[in-house]
């Protein structure tokens, strides 16, 4: 059995392809997986790091309108259609995946053409071009949020299913975590991140936060983003930690308090599934401004506070963490309002929606499982 995952552009992207190929590499001992990817993207350092082949063709995104740069994308977006078709008539997969980026509509178009099985997944309140111009092609859309339907142009084969995780952010012992983390036991513990690949502002009004925050109990521990976004954190002691990358986030998110960072699709579905009171900040450097609807979705039903980056300073943030570093039970409800809002049975439902479409092969445009 094949099966081929298309991600790229993100961690947003490229880790739920990851759980989902997981999970099939769980059920399917003999099952051999291979991804499609950029030759420049995030998702070969990430693919590469779990020991999985990937297929890199070139592509990349189209603007809103007719330029010679975007007509140069459609040729580019043509000439992928092929390449994938050329591979997949030679390997024939049983089951293709797109899990959202530029380049998951080439390979899910090409499958669809050949009559196999394929579905894509949108982890995003508001689905991106990508995934609404796969959708027309795909046997199954899978969203990651329930307020993502009403945003589906062609709902008939939609499904909510949430967005998978890693175990690490499903499992864990806060006590114990923050014990080997060296925490004080009543230390209240701010995560502060910028996303994958950092956020300059966010860094700046972390630094400026840290000298307005003197309370002893308040700590801190920011992911900078890499030396590019680093401006210089010179007060580094035991209250004041930073790193500039981490692969241990669902430790450190478990360990929380208060998470602020951006709100990212990913993001979002994994301060959901740890129950985190959070402060976010939309990136408004995205396309379509879709973090804004995923953070609105978490302050709708009391899950998260959300600054825009217009109204971000280290004094504003000082002030929201002080609120709820002295109302616990704000923030406590904040965290069962955050749960609440999250899918934890995303894996199994994904699980079983794979295992349909392997079943019953390629029905597009009607609906293929119960």
């Amino acid at each position: 059995m094949l099966v081929m995952f298309a991600c790229g552009g993100t961690a947003g992207h490229i880790y739920p392809a990851l759980s989902m190929a997981e999970l099939l590499r769980a059920e399917y001992k003999d099952a051999d997986i291979v991804f499609v990817g950029t030759p420049g993207g995030m998702e070969n350092r990430l693919i590469a790091k779990e020991g999985y082949p990937i297929l890199r063709i070139k592509v990349r995104g189209l603007a809103r309108r007719l330029t010679f740069t975007n007509l140069q994308a459609a040729a580019q977006c043509i000439a992928a259609i092929h390449t994938c078709r050329t591979y997949m008539k030679k390997k024939r997969p049983d089951l293709v995946i797109g899990t959202g980026g530029y380049v998951s509509f080439p390979v899910i178009r090409a499958a669809a053409s050949l009559q196999i099985p394929c579905a894509v997944h949108e982890s995003n309140a508001l689905p991106g071009l990508a995934v609404k111009m796969a959708a027309r092609s795909a046997d199954r859309v899978w969203l990651g949020r329930r307020e993502c339907l009403e945003r589906m142009k062609h709902r008939e084969n939609c499904v909510y299913t949430g967005t998978p995780l890693r175990k690490g952010f499903l499992l864990g012992n806060k006590p114990k975590i923050r014990q080997k983390m060296g925490l004080p036991a009543d230390a209240f513990f701010v995560l502060s991140f910028g996303g994958s690949l950092g956020a300059a502002r966010l860094n700046c009004a972390i630094y400026e936060l840290w000298e307005e925050m003197t309370d002893p109990h308040i700590h801190f521990l920011h992911i900078s983003g890499g030396d590019r976004n680093y401006p210089g954190f010179h007060k580094e002691d035991a209250r004041h930690r930073v790193l500039p990358y981490t692969d241990e986030m669902p430790t450190l998110m478990q360990a929380a308090d208060l998470v602020i960072c951006r709100a990212g699709a990913l993001t979002v579905t994994e301060l959901t599934a740890c129950g985190k009171a959070a402060i976010l900040i939309p990136s408004p450097n995205v396309t379509d401004n879709h973090q804004f609807y995923n953070a609105e979705g978490l302050c709708r039903v009391g899950a998260a506070m959300m600054l825009t980056e217009e109204q971000l300073t280290g004094k504003h943030l000082g002030m929201m963490i002080d609120d709820l570093y002295r109302h616990p039970q704000k923030r406590l409800q904040m965290e069962k309002n955050a749960r609440a809002a999250g899918k934890p049975d995303a894996a199994p439902a994904l699980l079983s929606e794979m295992k349909g479409l392997l079943a019953h092969g390629h029905s597009p445009r009607k609906s293929i499982l119960p």
